[in-house]
């Protein structure tokens, strides 16, 4: 007798599925990881941005001198900064455009996102390295906190006024 087997069978079909199933999902992940680290590395990045700002206020040797941290977006990437007036003595590159970074008010709907338009700027106090007043452009922002979202992940620095200290949140 003459078997002519043309095609798959069932079993073959199932099993070659399981296997695509099982390596699609293992890219997905991978893929979320490395977008979730960004957000990480970008809370981290900014974190440390103030904490210099907040030192060299402290350092200073006058009270007019002004010393302010910067979160801005430009061609397609964000900066965190610090300036001594009108000097930028600090840039460090935080991310690119997959990621979002919003200043926002603790307990309200108030925020402002970071980009082309929107430069944020956190000024410090010389004699307690507190934080002074936050603004946008010449506008005024209420913010206690600095959202940074990836793909699936937010981190969030938060931002004690009085002191001008920032930390983490999970």
């Amino acid at each position: 007798m003459k078997n002519n087997n043309k095609g798959f069978s069932l079993i073959e079909l199932i099993v070659a599925v399981l296997i695509l199933a099982i390596i699609s999902s293992t890219l997905i992940a991978g893929v979320s990881t490395i977008y979730n680290a960004r957000a990480e590395r970008a809370s981290q990045v900014i974190g440390t941005v103030m904490k210099q700002a907040r030192q060299k206020a402290l350092a200073l040797d006058t009270e007019t001198d002004a010393i302010r941290a910067d979160i801005s977006f430009e061609s397609g990437q964000y900066y965190a900064s610090v300036y001594s007036g009108s000097e930028r003595i600090i840039q460090e590159k935080v991310g690119n455009d997959s990621l979002v970074i919003k200043f926002k008010k603790h307990g309200t709907s108030s925020e402002v996102t970071v980009n082309d338009a929107n430069t944020i700027s956190v000024y410090f106090k010389k004699s307690t390295g507190g934080i002074s007043q936050i603004l946008n452009g010449a506008n005024s922002v209420d913010a206690d906190q600095i959202s940074i979202s990836g793909l699936s992940d937010e981190k969030k620095l938060i931002l004690v006024k009085v002191t001008g200290r920032c930390y983490t949140t999970d």
